[in-house]
């Protein structure tokens, strides 16, 4: 996935970027900071999905069979934690920002995967192992991730794919937390269950970050094209004034002209009218300006 370049007003021209809102520079640098954050959420999410997509590829030559079946197991479920976090921590960057989520104390603790506890002087302290069961963690995420970007993206859990999920779960748990050697077999059903959730997850997820990609870029284009009508206001606004001036500058000359005793009495009366006029009308766009 394309990724902006470090400079968030790089599409800004160089002339025109002091003069950009401090509003419209914030909403500039956000928007950017999330779509990196997406972007690298994309890229853990592929990187770990092509462990994944190896192990079972090798696993699928292998005549042993049980000892890739595992890894599959375990290689599936660091895919799918590390994207949990991941989309946690992207929430968190819309809290309060400029997509205005407003999660609770709560919500944001379990983003943070923070705990509190009382020591023994009293003292607040944090524990960072607030965490939940993975399918619980994972519709969580979803959900916030979701709240986040005013998106309408839906985790699928009325399928096959989510039911296939859970009981992927009970397996990698017994395999995690053998009690005996039977609790270490992978048998042909158990991996064809993993296939099937790596199939659900791949589509909830893939669909997730398109979804979110489509929200942020032309939103960060749309922001950007504000900061350029804002600055071309200024550009116009500073057109008039320099017009303005010209017409001082008017008045000035034919002052100057008259002081110089250049002209005839009438042709300095008629330029005095005319400098008058100017004065005036001059006087009336400042005030027009002013209010």
């Amino acid at each position: 996935m394309s990724r902006e370049t470090d400079d968030p007003f790089a599409a800004i021209p160089e002339h025109m970027k002091n003069n950009i809102p401090a509003d419209v520079k914030q909403k500039i640098v956000e928007n950017q900071t999330l779509q990196a954050a997406i972007c690298e959420l994309s890229d853990l999410y592929a990187l770990l999905k092509q462990d994944v997509s190896e192990l079972h590829e090798f696993g699928s030559q292998s005549e042993s069979g049980q000892a890739w079946r595992r890894s599959s197991y375990r290689a599936v479920f660091s895919w799918i934690e590390g994207v949990v976090y991941q989309m946690k921590q992207i929430a968190l960057q819309t809290q309060g920002g400029y997509y205005q989520a407003s999660f609770s104390r709560a919500e944001i603790a379990f983003l943070r995967e923070e705990s509190y506890y009382l020591d023994e002087k009293g003292k607040v302290k944090v524990r960072y192992n607030n965490f939940a069961k993975i399918n619980r963690n994972l519709r969580f995420a979803y959900l916030k991730f979701v709240e986040g970007f005013g998106l309408l993206t839906k985790l699928e859990v009325d399928r096959q794919g989510w039911e296939k999920f859970l009981e992927a779960i009970k397996i990698r748990n017994r395999l995690t937390h053998p009690k005996c050697v039977d609790d270490l077999v992978v048998t042909d059903e158990n991996m064809e269950v993993l296939i099937e959730t790596i199939n659900w997850f791949d589509a909830q997820i893939s669909k997730l970050i398109d979804d979110a990609m489509a929200t942020v870029i032309p939103t960060l284009e749309r922001i950007r094209g504000e900061g350029k009508e804002n600055i071309q206001s200024i550009v116009n606004n500073a057109m008039s004034v320099f017009e303005k001036a010209g017409k001082v500058e008017s008045v000035i000359a034919i002052l100057d002209e008259l002081v110089a005793g250049n002209s005839e009495i009438s042709e300095i009366e008629n330029k005095l009218g005319v400098a008058r006029r100017e004065l005036n009308i001059l006087k009336k766009e400042i005030v027009s300006d002013l209010i």
